[in-house]
């Protein structure tokens, strides 16, 4: 799981956690509804948020802790 991990640049603990939620079912793919997984990439921009869509871009400068909790929430 390490190695996993590391390949993707995200903490060992957090790939655990997602494998543990989809083994109880609830990350489930399909239907209304279910979850999908989306690359997330941490640059050393930081103050800036950027995310990539199939139809557009949207990025914020000037990102603050809040405003990027809050953008994860509501993709969630």
């Amino acid at each position: 799981m390490t190695q996993v991990a590391q390949s993707h640049g995200v903490a060992a603990n957090q790939v655990y956690a997602w494998r543990k939620q989809y083994s109880a079912g609830k990350l489930s793919t399909s239907g209304k509804g279910g979850v999908r997984l989306l690359p997330v990439a941490v640059t050393g921009g930081q103050g800036t948020l950027e995310i990539e869509l199939a139809k557009g871009r949207l990025r914020i400068t000037g990102a603050d802790e809040t405003l990027l909790r809050a953008v994860l929430e509501l993709l969630r």
